[in-house]
């Protein structure tokens, strides 16, 4: 199930749980299925997949966003 208003997110902060922060929502990709938050992080942009099981946390106020990846995901 998708989120809400994934096109406000742009621009916020992405920190993973685990790994501490990742980088900054640069755009959001629609593919059939599936809708990711591309995440430009250190020049290199990683996809999120945008699932209430992986986005655990939006702060709108701070304009932030905590995830939980899976194992592997970052490393892509």
């Amino acid at each position: 199930e998708n989120l809400p208003q994934l096109y406000d997110l742009i621009n916020y902060e992405v920190t993973d749980i685990e790994q501490g922060y990742i980088g900054t929502v640069y755009e959001i990709v629609d593919i059939p299925g599936n809708t990711l938050l591309s995440v430009l992080s250190d020049n290199k942009k990683i996809f999120i997949p945008a699932v209430k099981n992986i986005i655990i946390a939006i702060n709108h106020n701070c304009r932030k966003i905590l995830v939980q990846t899976p194992s592997g995901l970052l490393d892509l």
